[in-house]
């Protein structure tokens, strides 16, 4: 990048439909058919690939400083430990998971159903559950912290929400 030259990745499988890139160069794609691979934008080669996921990969997202990476499909989630790109959790995510983010020591997926879960990074543990209305939640994003979460849905509400409590703060 700093080169100015195009690095043009190559080695996927099928198609690539979600990426995630990190400070410090790190990339991190998930595919159609529920493939995960792992880059570095210095580098057009996967150093890492893994079908982990049954299915489309509907998220992928950097937290806890780029050490981790959120993977999800609708069937499975799984955080990532970013220098061995291995898996170090899994769990089953809300049925009807329709997108996520993930920042500082938190992920978050959102539902059809108008539903935020939170999650602790480390442990995986369910947090709180936040309802945004009964639209299907479109766009989730964290601040860098996680301490503030914005939801958009598919009614284009848009909701403003302080993770530590829940409590929603604005809604549009």
């Amino acid at each position: 990048v700093a080169t100015g030259k195009t690095t043009v990745f190559r080695g996927h499988h099928d198609q690539p439909v979600r990426l995630s890139v990190a400070a410090d160069g790190g990339v991190v794609t998930g595919s159609w058919a529920g493939q995960v691979s792992f880059w570095r934008l210095d580098h057009a080669l996967p150093l890492a690939q893994e079908r982990a996921h049954p299915g489309i990969v509907l998220f992928v997202a950097h937290a806890a400083r780029g050490a981790r990476v959120v993977t999800s499909s609708r069937r499975l989630s799984i955080v990532w430990d970013t220098k061995t790109m291995k898996p170090v959790r899994s769990l089953t995510p809300p049925a009807d998971v329709s997108s996520g983010d993930a920042a500082g020591d938190l992920f978050v997926l959102g539902t059809r159903a108008g539903r935020a879960h939170l999650y602790d990074l480390a442990s995986g543990a369910p947090l709180r559950s936040l309802s945004a209305g009964s639209a299907a939640l479109t766009c989730l994003r964290l601040s860098a912290d996680g301490a503030t979460l914005v939801t958009l849905s598919a009614a284009g509400d848009l909701g403003v929400w302080r993770t530590a409590d829940g409590k929603r703060l604005r809604h549009f």
